[in-house]
């Protein structure tokens, strides 16, 4: 299984962040968005990743927190029968 995240950071921040987490085998998929959010004010980067990487891509972030505000979205993807 995996997480879906969605994360936003200062702008400042997006390159470095984006960097670390194509190093992480466990990230699916990686795409971001510029200058889309507007509270906390910064990028949008989404990212699938591997249950037992979730960890390493959250340490990541973490340090993107010198930058400015962030905010750390985890989404559920759906199962196939439309359960949760």
């Amino acid at each position: 299984m995996h997480r879906d995240l969605q994360i936003t950071v200062a702008a400042a921040a997006t390159d470095r962040l984006l960097d670390e987490l194509t190093q992480i085998d466990g990230v699916i998929t990686l795409s971001v968005q510029r200058g889309e959010s507007i509270k906390p004010p910064g990028d949008v980067i989404s990212a699938s990743v591997l249950n037992n990487q979730v960890d390493a891509v959250l340490r990541s972030v973490q340090t993107s927190a010198a930058f400015g505000a962030l905010s750390i979205c985890h989404l559920e993807p759906r199962q196939p029968d439309g359960h949760q």
